[in-house]
């Protein structure tokens, strides 16, 4: 009885939590990595590095459909660089 009890409940556990999980899963992804460092205070072709990578992703985020999650990675950004 004890084995029938536990096997209902695995079913029911699959059948309320798997189509949330596959439905998750089917949405795109994609995660920007910034380097947010020092370095990109550089000058390159008139504007800072920092300058020219907002300049990119300001052009790349408004293009994307609006069922893609996005997130965003910055590294090297302890100091102040601005």
């Amino acid at each position: 009885m004890q084995q029938y009890f536990r096997l209902g409940f695995f079913w029911a556990f699959l059948g309320c939590f798997l189509p949330a999980m596959v439905d998750a899963a089917s949405f795109p992804e994609v995660c920007f990595i910034l380097d947010a460092s020092g370095s990109m205070q550089a000058m390159v072709g008139g504007k800072t590095r920092m300058e020219a990578a907002k300049d990119v992703m300001s052009q790349i985020v408004p293009g994307l459909a609006p069922e893609v999650k996005v997130g965003l990675v910055a590294y090297g950004h302890r100091r102040n660089c601005r």
